[in-house]
């Protein structure tokens, strides 16, 4: 089955959902629908929301803004994420006092603090799956990227419904090898300028900087 391609648009870019650190992104927060499809080769593409006007501007071009590219590189269950946590990215998990993570459960659906308050429970767990990336392209909602004309073309993303994009999803089927080879491209232009980011709460927004190993 060929790689499909997610799109949606991201409303808060808190850095929960997406998640990013020890050069991992996860999406385990928010989007349960997406989390529930998405398989390994997929791509999730976040685009900015319309109502951050004063980000994505007034022109015909506010429609393209892109906050976050990548390819699903592993998935996970809910219940497994936080022992794929302690291999692989410890600063993802959330305790009493240090909330910058997403792992906010253990493998009992146990909630703990983070940045999400425990009436997000039953959407987050119900994605099922945290999508883990460690090939990714974040330029965040702060400092969007735009698609250009070629790019959308390459793609095949039709303008009226990129348009028409809510923060629900719609997918579009990578068929034709062009397609993915545009979506690599961007990454691996971009990928090199994401080496070192993680988020800083305390500052809300996301910071670039050597982590200690």
């Amino acid at each position: 089955m060929p790689p499909r391609l997610f799109v949606y648009r991201i409303v808060t870019d808190s850095g929960a959902a997406p998640h990013i650190s020890d050069n991992y992104l996860t999406l385990t927060l928010c989007k349960p629908g997406i989390r529930k499809s998405a398989k390994v080769g997929d791509y999730i593409l976040a685009l900015v929301a319309l109502q951050h006007g004063r980000i994505t501007g007034k022109g015909e071009d506010r429609y393209y803004k892109a906050a976050y590219l990548f390819r699903v590189t592993e998935n996970v269950t809910m219940e497994d994420y936080e022992d794929w946590c302690k291999m692989h990215a410890a600063s993802k998990i959330c305790r009493e006092d240090y909330f910058e993570g997403n792992c906010q459960y253990n493998r009992s659906g146990i909630y703990r603090p983070g940045p999400h308050n425990i009436s997000h429970k039953n959407r987050n767990l119900g994605g099922k799956f945290s999508l883990i990336s460690n090939h990714f392209a974040a330029w965040t909602s702060t400092k969007p990227y735009t698609l250009s004309d070629s790019e959308l073309d390459a793609i095949e993303l039709n303008r009226e419904q990129v348009k028409k994009a809510t923060r629900n999803f719609f997918t579009v089927g990578l068929d034709n090898q062009t397609q993915i080879d545009a979506l690599e491209k961007l990454i691996d232009e971009w990928e090199p300028q994401n080496a070192g980011m993680r988020y800083t709460s305390r500052r809300k927004r996301y910071t670039r900087k050597i982590l200690r190993k």
